[in-house]
Parts: structure tokens; sequence; C-alpha cells
């Protein structure tokens, strides 16, 4: 989460874009609003207030290039107010292959989606064009996952939420 002022702010993005690419995202987006996959343009590891990036929103895949310092002054309006935030997290190339979903009703799932983005985006929301595709909850395919979710992840999970399941 960035802190601190624009200098701190600044020095802290140098750092870390010059390692590998990095999502910078806004705590009051959704659907890919103000989530946004940097990377250096060149790929060079130099990286300083004048390098230009390559920039990738989720909310419709659209692709713009800035400087470092365009873009961290471009970013401003997401840190204002009191719960202004910019969360900066390593990228998840695998993110194209989509995500899975398990939908709930308290304690029980219901569903299981697929959510893809479209070829040669990063976003799964309707709005970019992704696909979403449900499984009935006993396909053969996700046995494993649901079998381990169900009888090991999802009795840890509920009663962290506060929430005590049946079982």
């Amino acid at each position: 989460v960035w802190y601190g002022g624009y200098v701190s702010r600044l020095r802290y993005c140098l750092e870390r874009i010059a390692t590998d690419t990095r999502v910078l995202k806004q705590n009051r987006g959704s659907q890919g609003e103000g989530i946004w996959v940097c990377k250096v343009l060149d790929g060079s590891s130099d990286v300083s207030r004048s390098t230009v990036l390559h920039l990738q929103e989720a909310v419709d895949n659209h692709v713009e290039k800035m400087t470092v310092d365009q873009f961290m002054k471009f970013c401003e309006h997401y840190i204002e107010g009191d719960d202004g935030q910019l969360i900066d997290q390593r990228f998840l190339p695998r993110i194209v292959e989509g995500e899975l979903r398990v939908n709930m009703i308290y304690d029980q799932p219901t569903e299981i989606v697929h959510k893809k983005p479209t070829d040669g985006g990063i976003s799964a929301t309707l709005a970019s064009g992704a696909k979403y595709v449900s499984y009935q909850l006993d396909d053969p395919m996700f046995t494993v996952l649901m079998d381990n979710f169900i009888n090991k992840d999802l009795p840890k999970i509920m009663p962290v939420i506060g929430s005590l399941t049946n079982s």
C-alpha cells in the first residue's frame, strides 16, 4: 500500500517497476476500474522518472503509455481522501488463463464459474469481454479442488470471517 508523500511514493515505484511487471490498484475500484498492469516499455532495468511505461487497465484492457512521472501524477487521484490507497502487487501472468469463482450461499457452494479474459486481455469482467462458463459442483474437472475447498479450507475460513459452519 502506498503511503507518504510524492517523493517517497516515486522512489518506491522506481524500485518496484525496475524489477518486474506490477499491478497497481486503487481500493475504490470495481470491475477493473483503476487496476493497472505496469511494466517498463523497453524492458530496461534502468528506470527513472522519464522512463516510459506500458500500462493496461483491467476495466477494458486498453493500453496507454506514460512516463513514470506522468503515471505517478495520474495516480494521485486514487490516493486522495480518507480511504485513498494505491495497492502494489506482483503481476501473476497466469491471469490470462482466467480465474475460478465458487459462488456460495452461506457455507454451501452453489456453482463454479470460470471467468476467462479475451485473448490478449487481463481482465475477467463481463464489461471487458471476458467469457463466463458455469460448471456444476460435481464436474470431474474440479473434484480435487472442491474436495479440498469444502473439507479442508472452508472449515478454517468460516470462523475467520465470523461465521460457523454447520459441520
